[in-house]
């Protein structure tokens, strides 16, 4: 799967940038600290697979009367689960991984977070971090909650080390031409 990081990438790259869109496209990985079992359940993973289940994840939500915030938070998690299934499909994530200490994994997070935290990732995330969630649904506040405690590990560096663990590496261009080729797809079959 691809990394917080590329989440916040795509944001960008799709010209998704509302606070309430981002909280969402993160929002799948904030389970990352509770054990598989939690990311399986947020990913909308079955058992045969590791796609996400786009179907069921629409279904759970198809009936909800959503305010502007909670639509857009819903569409940054179809984003989120949409690029996963993509990541898969295109065999972005077949890098083998090193054997790293957990002390060499914090090490790499850092500097990827050097590499891709710009002004504009910064800002992106403060916005997400200070979105206003109190008029959200029982059903979807959680879900965002959740998120913005999220955010707030991603912008302090003390994110777990299961998050930092799905650090990839790949030459930056073919991280590019990726993301490039994930937006027009995206466009193509979501935005519509």
């Amino acid at each position: 799967m691809p990394n917080v990081l590329t989440h916040l990438h795509f944001c960008f790259m799709t010209d998704n940038i509302n606070p309430y869109f981002v909280l969402g496209a993160i929002a799948p990985d904030s389970s990352f600290s509770q054990g598989e079992e939690a990311v399986k359940k947020l990913h909308f993973k079955g058992t045969k697979d590791d796609r996400c289940n786009i179907e069921k994840f629409l279904q759970r939500y198809e009936n909800e009367n959503l305010n502007d915030e909670e639509a857009e938070f819903l569409n940054g998690y179809l984003s989120h689960l949409w690029l996963d299934n993509f990541a898969l499909e295109n065999e972005m994530l077949t890098v083998p991984q090193p054997q790293l200490s957990e002390k060499a994994v914090k090490i790499a997070f850092k500097e990827n977070l050097k590499t891709f935290f710009t002004k504009e990732t910064t800002k992106l995330l403060r916005g997400a971090y200070r979105a206003d969630l109190s008029g959200f649904s029982k059903n979807i506040f959680p879900l965002a909650d959740r998120a913005q405690h999220f955010v707030e590990d991603i912008t302090t560096q003390t994110c777990c080390p299961n998050v930092a663990e799905n650090l990839i590496v790949i030459k930056i261009q073919d991280y590019k031409d990726f993301l490039h080729r994930a937006k027009a797809e995206f466009e193509e079959q979501v935005v519509e």
